[in-house]
């Protein structure tokens, strides 16, 4: 009888984990390759899993996404995201293109990389820091050290993060607080920071 009820228990778990990944829209860069870069600079898995939560809603996990992949309508192609970012690393080392960076996404095109940043403020931090450690702007460690730096900066969100719970916690107060979207989009955010925590919190599933 047992066992029965343990095999049971085993098919419904299965079951519940293929649904709610299968109701989850595909991500378009390597999450594994994101939740192991962001743990390197995360303290905790809960906090990553927010993080990831964010990411994925902004821009479905792709560091040179243009303008919305996540659910903002998508206006350039993938191939000019590309496009686009080549031509920003090139003036990288000298600073020549700066500042065409900064203007064209936060006064043109609404947000770039995995978080979809806007604010002048992230966009010439984010810049900044590719330059100093010579990588691309979409380079994807570098996305995730500068969102964990960002963070950090925000001391009273920081604080909230690391008094947080649960997965759902940090990614309802990263979306309200950091990303600044409304209840819904916060709400988003922390049912994917859930799913993620689900299936890397201590090793993938």
């Amino acid at each position: 009888m047992f066992k029965k009820v343990l095999l049971i228990l085993i098919i419904f778990i299965l079951i519940h984990d293929l649904v709610v990944f299968a109701e989850m829209p595909k991500a378009y860069g390597d999450e594994k390759e994101i939740w192991e870069y962001l743990s390197k600079y995360s303290p905790s898995d809960k906090i990553t899993a927010g993080i990831m939560g964010y990411f994925f809603r902004e821009s479905r996990m792709k560091s040179t996404a243009v303008a919305g992949w996540g659910d903002r309508n998508l206006n350039l192609s993938k191939d000019i995201c590309e496009t686009f970012t080549k031509q920003i690393d090139e003036g990288l080392k000298d600073g020549s293109t700066r500042e065409m960076f900064v203007i064209l996404i936060s006064e043109t095109y609404g947000g770039y990389g995995l978080g979809q940043w806007y604010s002048y403020n992230y966009l010439e931090h984010l810049y900044d820091l590719a330059q100093e450690e010579n990588k691309s702007i979409g380079d994807v460690e570098l996305q995730c050290k500068f969102v964990i730096e960002s963070l950090q900066k925000n001391e009273e969100l920081w604080e909230e993060l690391l008094e947080c719970n649960t997965a759902i916690q940090c990614g309802r107060r990263i979306g309200m607080k950091y990303d600044c979207t409304d209840e819904e989009g916060a709400e988003a955010i922390a049912g994917f920071a859930l799913l993620y925590y689900e299936k890397f919190h201590g090793g993938e599933k």
